[in-house]
């Protein structure tokens, strides 16, 4: 299994990092898409300028504060993600400036293939494994966990039936127990 999952690591790792390669873009194409998500959205935006690169957007019936020189929004999701919201997006469009260098440095192309510069090494088969002289390694002893201690129910104990009887209206005869 752990050979299986080396392999599968190994092609995954390969494939990343091809895939980057080939990319002309300097923004990851996952986040492109969000990107151009976001610019569709910002159609149902109006932005009002306060100065100080601070704006208040009104998204349908919601109003939020963006502060592009913190890189914040009243939303939150570019705080806590990196990726500017539509919110972001719609104050970057009234400047006629471009959101490529707004996105955060860890969703470009170089932070990806520093992630994936390093590649694991391939290995031989089992087959020219070397012989290790020694005890062979057994699995651990598995213990049955213990559960609670079944109740001991028993018709032979001491079980006296008391009765009582009901009267219902002017007829006598209904007997019922109770234990």
């Amino acid at each position: 299994m752990l050979e299986e999952i080396r392999h599968m690591l190994m092609q995954r790792m390969f494939m990343k990092k091809d895939i980057m390669l080939k990319c002309t873009d300097q923004i990851c194409p996952n986040i492109r898409k969000k990107l151009e998500k976001f610019k569709e959205d910002i159609r149902y935006c109006m932005v009002t300028p306060s100065g100080n690169m601070k704006f208040e957007v009104q998204c349908l019936d919601k109003v939020h504060v963006v502060n592009l020189s913190n890189q914040s929004c009243s939303c939150r999701s570019w705080d806590l993600c990196g990726i500017p919201c539509k919110h972001v997006i719609s104050c970057i469009a009234w400047m006629k400036d471009g959101p490529d260098k707004y996105v955060s440095d860890f969703y470009k192309r170089e932070a990806y293939l520093k992630t994936y510069e390093h590649f694991m090494e391939p290995l031989r088969g089992k087959e020219a494994w070397p012989n290790v002289e020694g005890p062979h390694v057994l699995p651990p002893v598995v213990k049955n966990m213990l559960d609670r201690p079944k109740k001991v129910f028993s018709r032979e104990r001491s079980i006296t039936l008391q009765g009582f009887e009901v009267y219902v209206g002017e007829e006598t005869g209904n007997t019922y127990f109770r234990v």
